[in-house]
């Protein structure tokens, strides 16, 4: 991530590395096949997404972002954790 947006590199059999034009991203979260960045329009996924996890747009405010190989977590400003993807209905425990 640098000045002029986000590079990806390596395999690219499922996407990964076509990274779509983001406004200002200012955090990425990279799961085995999908990565998201969080920027001014909200969180942008691209890669593989057969679970539903690297939706195009999400279009919340968040405050952070993580992926694991098949899920996609964000934070909004109210400290809710929002999920997509395979197991998104898992809370971790820490967050109970």
């Amino acid at each position: 991530m640098d000045d002029v947006g986000v590079h990806c590199w390596g395999d690219d059999f499922i996407g990964q590395t076509n990274v779509p034009a983001l406004h200002h991203p200012t955090k990425i979260a990279a799961g085995g096949l999908h990565a998201c960045a969080m920027n001014d329009d909200g969180v942008n996924c691209w890669g593989w997404n057969d679970y539903g996890q690297a939706p195009e747009s999400i279009a919340i405010h968040p405050v952070d972002v993580a992926a694991n190989d098949l899920a996609t977590y964000v934070v909004n400003e109210n400290g809710d954790i929002v999920t997509f993807g395979f197991g998104a209905n898992d809370v971790p425990i820490w967050r109970e």
